[in-house]
């Protein structure tokens, strides 16, 4: 699988996670696993993005010729969430505990609860229109990490 989702393991003091990795007759590989709080911001709305940045830069020779220097990439996800306006001071408090630390973020839906919207990254801007009727939209940028 590209991406795998697990959650609602328990997480008491004392206990221990075992965790085995195999492909027989293959190679496994596993890019991240991440163990921590699991929070519900809100439900995704349509028109999320997964955009591509390239950190690859163009430079020009002394004769301006154009070199291209390869970098690696990473993603940008913005996600449009519809959170409850009195659930705003919450939502809007568990992105600030988060502020500057590396961060797994996923959003699935409830027909596909193991595929959607995954990386590991940190939050770039946060908005949130407060909508005093019922429901606000709170706008999300993330960026992963290499």
């Amino acid at each position: 699988a590209r991406q795998k989702v697990l959650n609602g393991f328990p997480g008491y003091i004392g206990h221990q996670i075992d965790i085995t990795i195999s492909a027989p007759g293959a190679v496994a590989e596993v890019g991240h696993i991440v163990l921590g709080r699991n929070h519900i911001l809100g439900r995704i709305m349509d028109g999320a993005e997964v955009g591509h940045v390239s950190h690859s830069r163009k430079e020009f020779d002394q004769f301006g010729d154009e070199l291209l220097i390869k970098r690696g990439s990473t993603r940008k996800v913005t996600v449009p969430l519809r959170v409850p306006t009195v659930q705003a001071p919450r939502v809007m408090d568990l992105v600030a505990e988060v502020d500057g630390l590396v961060t797994a973020f996923y959003g699935s839906s409830e027909y596909a609860p193991n595929y959607g919207i995954e990386g590991l990254g940190f939050v770039d801007d946060h908005t949130q229109s407060l909508d005093a009727a019922g429901d606000s939209i709170f706008t999300l940028v993330l960026k992963t990490i290499k």
